[in-house]
């Protein structure tokens, strides 16, 4: 299994995003829900409006979809947090250290 130390120590990371601090494996786990915890993938086509959204695998629509957040470089699912700061949004990962970080504003 790849480590987030063996997969990004020479990877470069844009404006305010930092390399993940943790050496810890990367999980490769399927998306899920946030309501009902069922497998949900990325349909280009699904979603509320069309224009490309998470949808049930299972194909049931009693609610939206909704995947759980997922860090970018360990593939923790429910261990990032997200925070706006006056010229960029980052979401901070507490299993690997990764923030993934982008420009806003202008």
């Amino acid at each position: 299994m790849t480590t987030t130390f063996q997969k990004f120590s020479h990877h470069n990371v844009g404006n305010y995003s930092t390399r993940p601090s943790i050496d810890v494996d990367i999980l490769d786990e399927a998306r899920v829900c946030e309501t009902c915890d069922k497998v949900v993938v990325w349909d280009s086509k699904g979603g509320e409006f069309g224009w490309g959204g998470w949808v049930h695998e299972d194909g049931s629509n009693d609610h939206p979809a909704r995947a759980v957040p997922q860090c970018r470089f360990c593939g923790g699912q429910g261990t990032v947090s997200y925070r706006q700061e006056a010229w960029y949004d980052a979401t901070d990962c507490s299993r690997c250290g990764g923030v993934s970080g982008y420009a806003i504003g202008d």
